[in-house]
């Protein structure tokens, strides 16, 4: 279920906030074609967002897995370290490196 909620001032800045967490963990990246493509959109984003008049509806999207109760756009946050070390292998591996 999507619901609305009124831009204010602070939660434009929450969301900018989330932007610039995002792009600073990009910028620890390896510098390559996507990783400049996504920085680049992030920011056409936080420039949108700014743009926004105050009390524009923002539309959220109900994102809680049903299975878990848990919210899925960030999974790995709360995450155990060996739960994140193993996530770290899976994406070196896609990318053609060994897996250890």
């Amino acid at each position: 279920m999507t619901e609305y909620k009124p831009l204010t001032p602070g939660f434009r800045q929450d969301i900018n906030n989330g932007f610039d967490k995002q792009i600073a963990e990009l910028k620890t990246c390896k510098p390559n074609a996507l990783v400049s493509v996504q920085i680049e959109t992030l920011s056409v984003y936080k420039r949108l967002i700014n743009g926004l008049p105050d009390g524009y509806p923002i539309p959220l999207a109900d994102r809680t897995c049903p299975y878990t109760d848990k919210w899925y756009a960030c999974p790995i946050e709360d995450a155990k370290p060996e739960s994140i070390q193993a996530l770290k292998e899976y994406a070196k591996w896609m990318v053609g490196g060994e897996k250890t």
